[in-house]
């Protein structure tokens, strides 16, 4: 795994709000995207990985990257992990911290005005952009929204914005960004995760999920709450009232 510590178990924790809905899974499609165009970026040498008729569904774009990016030993690990190990639910958050988001690709004909952005937990007007659509691979960017946040993805050219809290995505419901954990802290909490998208509605798009994939990192941990006063003087009287006991019982 090249160093990475990536673990496969799907592990719900305090940036992941419990699911209401069914587990989505996804009805993966074949891109319609050419990655031979070298518009696309892919190295020259792997460009027959993807386009050589036998490598064209999205988990199979996504799984080039896991493998690329050193989370998976090759590309079949690759394609495993795209297929069956994104974070499943309706609802996914992250906490408030500074995070850098990485633009891994762009495969979409949309791509050029398609925009990443992250949004207040429960608040859809919120929005902030991350990623403009003239922005593409390699692109980076650091912030800290000050609260609890969602990404978003919004594409003007479908008329649609759709939400990794997919309650918020029309009547369908389904998901759009598909989550990956990459790398966990000691606490076995995701400090890193790859988020692929799809940007048409299911019903009339490819299903490809990699018309936008980027990476999110949190660059700095959650600093524990301090301890109120009043239960800090709580304590200390206690601590004071066992020690005038202790002294009592000696005498």
């Amino acid at each position: 795994m090249k160093g990475k510590n990536f673990v496969l178990a799907l592990v719900m924790v305090v940036v992941v709000y419990s699911a209401a809905l069914a587990d989505f899974s996804v009805n993966w499609g074949v891109s319609s995207d050419n990655p031979g165009d070298s518009q696309w970026g892919i190295p020259s040498g792997d460009v027959g990985y993807i386009s050589d008729g036998s490598k064209d569904y999205g988990y199979e774009y996504i799984g080039y990257y896991l493998w690329k990016l050193g989370y998976a030993s090759d590309d079949a690990a690759g394609e495993l992990i795209a297929q069956n190990n994104y974070l499943k639910g309706d609802s996914y958050f992250w906490k408030t911290g500074d995070y850098n988001a990485y633009m891994v690709n762009e495969f979409a004909g949309y791509k050029d005005t398609n925009s990443l952005g992250f949004y207040q937990s429960g608040d859809l007007n919120t929005n902030s952009l991350i990623f403009a659509g003239s922005d593409g691979k390699g692109a980076t960017k650091d912030f800290n929204p000050g609260y609890d946040f969602g990404l978003y993805l919004d594409v003007p050219q479908a008329g649609e914005t759709w939400y990794t809290d997919r309650t918020k995505n029309g009547n369908s419901q389904k998901a759009h960004g598909l989550i990956y954990a990459l790398e966990y802290n000691d606490q076995n909490n995701p400090v890193k995760w790859l988020v692929a998208w799809e940007d048409k509605p299911l019903g009339c798009s490819d299903k490809d999920y990699n018309d936008m994939i980027v990476t999110l990192e949190m660059k700095s941990k959650p600093v524990p709450e301090p301890i109120s006063s009043s239960l800090f003087l709580l304590g200390a009287g206690a601590f004071g009232l066992k020690v005038l006991r202790r002294k009592k019982n000696i005498s």
